[in-house]
Order: structure tokens, then sequence, then C-alpha cells
């Protein structure tokens, strides 16, 4: 089950298992328009999992940096980021067990060029979808109300 409050100012999404620690953890995603298609993030090998590209934010890091390297590293691609579109607070435990209170900050991004030797994680794939299929195929729900919202905005 899915919670949905307000904390703060900052919309809370994911499931909060008793007993966890969440490590407080920001991020920086791109939401990426082109012809009508939203640029996601395919990971894995044969059960796929679809998220926006980017991820943490590392120590010393902007916003902006964290966004253009995450892009470089999951799919080979340069981006311009431009406005800020939104943000969320994501609860969830990786596949490695570890629990986060991901600060999710989304970012509408330019691709600008290719670098494919830049791309170093090769379970991930940059997949073009309609809108409402990516609402649909993205893992958390706080990202997908990102998009909802960011797509209203849109008018």
């Amino acid at each position: 089950m899915s919670e949905s409050r307000i904390s703060g100012a900052l919309r809370a999404f994911g499931d909060r298992r008793a007993g966890l620690d969440y490590k407080p953890r920001a991020a920086a995603y791109g939401i990426v328009l082109r012809d009508g298609y939203i640029a996601l993030v395919q990971q894995g090998y044969s059960h796929f999992k679809y998220d926006f590209p980017g991820g943490a934010i590392e120590a010393g890091e902007s916003h902006a940096e964290a966004l253009k390297r995450e892009f470089l590293e999951e799919a080979g691609v340069e981006i311009a980021p431009g406005a800020a579109a939104g943000e969320v607070l994501q609860y969830f435990v990786n596949a490695e067990g570890y629990a986060f209170a991901n600060h999710a900050h989304f970012y509408e991004a330019v691709i600008v060029g290719d670098k494919p030797e830049a791309k170093t994680e090769a379970d991930h794939e940059l997949v073009w979808m309609r809108p409402l299929e990516a609402l649909k195929r993205l893992e958390k729900d706080g990202y997908a109300w990102a998009l909802l919202m960011w797509l209203r905005g849109r008018g």
C-alpha cells in the first residue's frame, strides 16, 4: 500500500516498513519530452523496471551536475538541464536492502548530444514512451505523480 501525505510542503510516497531506518538522500531526475515521447531508463535484463534518468546527488555536486552525470552513466547522452519541474519524498528499499527517504528533484532537460562511451550502467537502456505509458510503467508512485503534475502544468 502506498502512502500519499503532505510532509511540510513536500508530498511523500512509498511504503514505510516498521523497524527500518530510512537514510535521507537527495536525488535529481530529468524529464525529457521529444516528439511526444518521454525518456525513461529501462533497468534490468529480463524483468524490467522503469525510472527517469537520474539518481543520487554526490557530495559537492549541484543538482545540474548530478543530472548531467547520471544521464551520461545511465544512457550515454549529454543533456542541458532546464527548469525545475517538481519534487517529492519517495520512501523505498533498494535491491541491496538499503532503505532510503529519497528527496527527488525533477528538472526539465533536453538531450544535446550522444556520448555512448560514457555509459557505465550496462543494465540501463534509454527508452521512449508516450506519457500515459510512462505513467503506468514508472516503478515509484511519487515519480509518476511528479510526471502527471508536470504534464498538467504544460496545459
